[in-house]
């Protein structure tokens, strides 16, 4: 705020406040969704008999940080372990994966944002294109977190203030 001049410190301050509170419930989303990611592909490994089902349920949590990219990847060690069995073994983990997949973007998700945050998944897809090829694997991890940032700049500080209409900040529920 040292930065704003005065008459905007209060605009400011209301803009930071929607930006802090964003971030926190798409952190929150994003805990649930890798919580139920992980717990499920952990039980449904452990269920068809796969070696070591939490240490890849675990991978498969922290992989689903990133929307549409980390699941694919959540996946590959898991099969490649599978591989190493048999056949059917590879079928039974790409099922276990796909359906914990299908739970968490048709049941979870939808019921995590409703109170959390919801980014439309085409600009999703977008801007995590742009990021890869800007800055990689990191540009890819940012790439979300930054993309809730700048929608609540712009529909605080564009559409609310700038053009006087009055439309609910994303996260500000």
């Amino acid at each position: 705020l040292w930065v704003v001049p005065k008459q905007h410190e209060a605009t400011a301050r209301q803009t930071m406040d929607r930006l802090c509170v964003a971030m926190r419930w798409w952190m929150v989303g994003r805990l649930a969704s890798m919580t139920a990611v992980g717990g499920l592909t952990t039980l449904g490994l452990w269920i068809i008999g796969m070696p070591v089902p939490l240490a890849l349920g675990t991978i498969a949590g922290l992989l689903s940080f990133v929307p549409n990219i980390g699941p694919i990847l959540s996946a590959l060690p898991g099969l490649l372990l599978a591989s190493g069995h048999s056949p059917s073994m590879v079928l039974w983990a790409l099922g276990v994966y796909l359906i914990a997949q299908f739970v968490e973007s048709n049941a979870i998700t939808p019921m995590v944002e409703q109170y959390a945050i919801s980014l439309p998944p085409g600009i999703v897809i977008v801007t995590q294109f742009v990021f890869v090829a800007l800055g990689g694997v990191w540009g890819i991890i940012i790439s979300t977190p930054l993309l809730v940032v700048v929608m609540v700049l712009i529909q605080q500080l564009y559409v609310n203030q700038t053009l006087n209409k009055h439309i609910e900040v994303t996260g500000s529920k």
